[in-house]
C-alpha cells in the first residue's frame, strides 16, 4: 500500500473543524442558548491539531477494512504501542504496519499478512513516523456517486 501526505489541520483549527456562520437580524431566537460550541478536530479526532496529518492510503486489503483512497489521521508524537498501527519509514518510503512486541522485540507486520514481519534494530522512535489514531473510509466513491439510480 501507498501512503501520501495530505497535510495538517490548519493552525487556527481548534475551533474550526465543521464551522458553521450564522447572521441574525430582526428577533433573536429563543434556542440560541442551547447551541454547541463549533466542532473542531481535537474534538473529533482526540489529538492535538498540531500533531495531527492526514493521509491517503493507496492500495485495498478488503479483509482488513482497507480500501483504496480511505484516509487515516496520524498523530505524530503519540507513544508507540503494542498492537499500534503505525506509519513508519522503511526504504525511503513511509508505510503502514501493524507494531508488534515479541520477546523484548519490535516487529513491524503487514496488514493482512502479505509481508514477512520485520524485527526492529534499535530505537523504534527514531524510525517511527505517527501513530494511526483513525481508519476514514467513504461508502461509495465518485463513479458510484455519479451512477446512481434516480427513482
Amino acid at each position: 500500500m501507498e501512503i501520501t501526505l495530505l497535510g495538517a489541520p490548519p493552525a487556527n483549527a481548534t475551533h474550526g473543524c465543521l464551522r458553521h456562520t450564522r447572521t441574525t437580524s430582526g428577533f433573536p431566537s429563543p434556542a440560541d442558548e442551547f447551541r454547541e460550541p463549533p466542532l473542531g478536530y481535537g474534538d473529533l479526532f482526540g489529538a492535538e491539531s498540531a500533531s495531527l496529518f492526514f493521509m491517503r492510503v493507496r492500495g485495498a486489503l478488503p479483509e482488513q477494512g482497507w480500501h483504496d483512497n480511505d484516509i487515516i489521521a496520524v498523530e505524530r508524537d503519540a507513544f508507540p504501542f503494542d498492537g499500534a498501527l503505525v506509519v513508519i519509514a522503511l526504504d525511503g518510503e513511509l508505510t503502514l504496519r501493524q507494531l508488534t512486541c515479541r520477546q523484548q522485540q519490535w516487529w513491524l507486520c503487514a496488514p493482512g499478512g502479505h509481508y514477512a514481519d520485520l524485527p526492529i534494530a534499535g530505537n523504534v522512535q527514531e524510525r517511527l513516523w505517527g501513530i494511526v489514531r483513525h481508519h476514514i473510509h467513504s461508502y461509495f466513491d465518485e463513479h458510484q456517486r455519479r451512477s446512481e439510480i434516480r427513482i
